[in-house]
């Protein structure tokens, strides 16, 4: 029988794990039924992957590790997949959020499929709206229900990583802690949306180039807006109210304790999220 504080764990855990979880999801699927959309899918999933890492890498070799707009929260720890006995203060780049990437792609891609659903039997639950480059398509309820559930998915592992998160963000030593800033989520919610909705568009045989570029434009503001929180960072600290939290911080362990492994926060080290 799970105990109250197990099942009040749940949902954080959930959230923290649903980008990888989505990975071993759609894999199996892959594998399982042989499915070429699935397949790739996968291939598009780990290659938003891999983009996270090189733009966070990108971010911290042009404007520095120590740069404001890359920090996380002051008291962002344990932020990888995995719970962590002694949890130590997350010293990988926030910006972009890749939860919020991955999630927003793979919730793009799947409105995309949606969008693109069978009219119910008769037709009679369906409505033809126009819909720019895809035309005019047919969304029936099941297809309303879709993306009401991907969307609001996408947005609950989003809010679960910033300090609005309530009972979906990841407690450290009992409290709730925020791994990321709100601007860092939206970012990388951003550029997520944006390429998965073009990989959709490519994969449909669409011209695609309009949303990707889009994505490459909002990196590009991303990076002009951290070099200018580098010029004048007061703006940055009396705009930011994630800033208060310094005051609370509560002290973490910047490493193990002895007897435990050199790795006390176990992330995805190859994606920096």
């Amino acid at each position: 029988m799970a105990t109250s504080e197990e099942l009040g764990a749940l949902l954080p855990n959930v959230m923290r794990t649903m980008p990888y979880s989505a990975y071993i999801a759609v894999g199996v699927y892959a594998a399982a039924l042989r499915s070429p959309l699935a397949a790739w899918l996968e291939l598009g999933l780990l290659a938003n992957e891999a983009l996270n890492f090189a733009l966070k890498r990108a971010f911290r070799c042009l404007l520095g590790s120590e740069a404001l707009l890359l920090q996380r929260p002051p008291d962002a720890a344990d932020s990888g997949i995995y719970p962590q006995h002694v949890p130590t203060k997350s010293s990988s780049s926030g910006m972009p959020s890749g939860h919020a990437q991955t999630s927003a792609f793979l919730a793009a891609v799947c409105s995309r499929a949606a969008l693109r659903g069978e009219d119910g039997p008769d037709g009679a639950s369906s409505v033809a709206i126009p819909l720019g480059a895809l035309g005019r398509v047919s969304l029936n309820v099941g297809g309303l229900l879709s993306l009401t559930f991907v969307w609001m998915l996408a947005a609950a592992v989003c809010l679960s990583r910033t300090r609005y998160g309530g009972v979906l963000s990841v407690s450290v030593n009992g409290r709730r802690v925020a791994q990321h800033y709100v601007i860092q989520v939206v970012v990388g919610a951003k550029i997520g949306g944006l390429l998965g909705w073009s990989a959709a568009e490519w994969y449909e045989g669409r011209p695609w180039a309009l949303h990707a570029g889009l994505s490459a434009l909002v990196v590009l503001i991303a990076a002009a807006s951290a070099a200018a929180v580098e010029r004048w960072p007061a703006a940055w600290q009396g705009q930011d109210g994630d800033k208060d939290q310094d005051a609370r911080s509560m002290p973490l362990s910047d490493s193990t304790s002895e007897g435990s492994t050199s790795d006390a926060e176990i992330e995805l080290s190859w994606a920096g999220q």
